[in-house]
């Protein structure tokens, strides 16, 4: 609806209308952070991020080496991504989760992601998980990253969806 998509809209212009600044002291690790940014246009990324975050309350981002062994990040869609965390007043996350289905070849490839490998099962018409890869990443921890729009996990217009779907309706009463 277009109210939502304004809200939505707004709050990511708000957000990173101004691009996010990112510094490091050490020169050196200060220019590969730039580097990395550049690489991954870090201003588009995170604008994606915050209206993600807006939509759906959340926001996943993955980060992974590519075939020529640059970091990249991407954002990973909230519908098919994840993160598990442990049952301590921390909540620290101890795996991350991808599930991708392809309805052409009607499979699912499920993705897990622990602090050092990456799993990779298919997904039977069963629900039945069978491990087909397993390899090693090396990112010091989980590379799925959760952001929490609040500590609700709302979007920015769940509260006022009634209101929207009531203006619909009078809306649409007016027009007949």
């Amino acid at each position: 609806h277009a109210y939502a998509e304004y809200i939505s809209g707004f709050m990511q212009g708000y957000m990173v209308g101004i691009p996010l600044k990112t510094t490091y002291p050490k020169k050196e690790i200060d220019e590969k952070l730039r580097e990395i940014n550049r690489t991954n246009d870090a201003d588009e990324h995170n604008s994606d991020l915050v209206l993600d975050q807006s939509i759906y309350g959340r926001a996943y981002e993955l980060l992974y080496r590519n075939k020529d062994d640059d970091i990249r990040f991407a954002v990973s869609d909230v519908m098919e991504t994840f993160v598990i965390y442990d049952d301590t007043v921390e909540l620290n996350p101890i795996a991350g989760v991808r599930y991708i289905y392809n309805r052409f070849k009607e499979t699912t490839t499920v993705y897990f992601y622990t602090a050092n490998k990456i799993i990779i099962y298919d997904m039977g018409s069963d629900f039945k998980l069978k491990e087909s890869d397993r390899k090693d990443h090396s990112f010091k921890g989980i590379p799925i990253i959760e952001y929490e729009n609040n500590k609700s996990r709302m979007g920015d217009f769940e509260r006022v969806l009634s209101l929207i779907d009531l203006y619909d309706e009078s809306q649409s009463d007016t027009a007949n």
